[in-house]
């Protein structure tokens, strides 16, 4: 498995921009997606940013949507393995 380089604090003259580097890494963000954001906020472009952005939230959402079923499941299963003989 490759291991991706992570950006340090000392390739961001702003402190803000780390912080936000480091907040999209936090969030699940592959490299690619941290680099099209910056790549947008170079170009001033903060609609498809904030598109960017709500793509992935949805993904995550969706993510936990399959697990929250996932779970049910096993409660039900569950359920009838303990009331029924």
């Amino acid at each position: 498995m490759r291991k991706e380089k992570q950006l340090t604090p000392n390739l961001f003259p702003d402190a803000f921009l780390y912080t936000v580097d480091q907040n999209l890494r936090d969030a699940g963000c592959t490299v690619e997606m941290v680099k099209q954001f910056f790549f947008l906020q170079d170009k001033g472009k903060k609609d498809e940013q904030l598109e960017l952005l709500f793509r992935h939230r949805k993904g995550l959402l969706e993510q936990i949507h399959r697990g929250e079923k996932q779970i049910d499941c096993l409660d039900y299963l569950i359920y009838q393995i303990q009331h029924n003989p």
